[in-house]
């Protein structure tokens, strides 16, 4: 396991997902700046990486194909990593009233669980 998150392809998934976290979070305060609520910043922000996300992780990190059946996954993988945050984001909400801290700490704990997935079962063909 501790060799798969050193290996080359472990730090493009870093790259590619630090300038998708670099657009997400920019979305994320721009849209709190236009006064949107948490929720519908948290949903835009999250939505705004997925195309960048993607493409870089089948043409870069994994080095496979599009397929409707791995997009499939990855987006179900979204859905999940999108409430993982969702969850780490309320909770500093409540108990700190700190909604950027949220998303700063739910963008460790979502890359980790991406790229498990993305290795395991979006992109299995590219794992080897």
């Amino acid at each position: 396991m501790i060799r798969g998150f050193l290996s080359r392809k472990f730090v493009v998934y870093l790259l590619v997902g630090v300038f998708s976290a670099a657009i997400d979070v920019f979305v994320f305060q721009f849209m709190m700046y236009l006064d949107h609520s948490v929720n519908f910043s948290l949903l835009s922000s999250f939505l705004s990486g997925i195309g960048i996300n993607y493409i870089g992780h089948t043409n870069f990190t994994f080095r496979v194909r599009f397929s409707c059946a791995s997009f499939a996954r990855y987006l179900a993988v979204v859905v999940l990593n999108y409430f993982l945050a969702f969850f780490v984001v309320w909770a500093c909400v409540i108990a700190w009233d700190n909604p950027l801290l949220g998303k700063l700490i739910s963008l460790p704990v979502v890359a980790l669980n991406g790229y498990h997935l993305g290795r395991k079962w979006i992109f299995p063909s590219g794992s080897v």
